[in-house]
């Protein structure tokens, strides 16, 4: 598996370990994802089951499945 950094950064690259503002980062990218992935789902059903099949090709991890609509 590919090496994520998971924490967000400073305007020099730093690292922000502060617990507070890592949740927060964490909710704002979920967030994101999931209301990025209703609109594709309500636009274009078609292109969402694609990306969706696409997505769930490279997020092998272990103990983790995501479940299919």
């Amino acid at each position: 598996m590919e090496k994520w950094n998971f924490y967000p950064t400073d305007d020099d690259g730093n690292e922000i370990r502060d617990p507070e503002t890592v949740k927060r980062y964490h909710q704002a990218i979920m967030l994101f994802g999931l209301k990025f992935a209703e609109y594709v789902k309500e636009i274009d059903g078609d292109l969402w089951k694609r990306a969706n099949d696409y997505a769930a090709s490279f997020t092998k991890i272990d103990g983790v499945e995501f479940m299919k609509d």
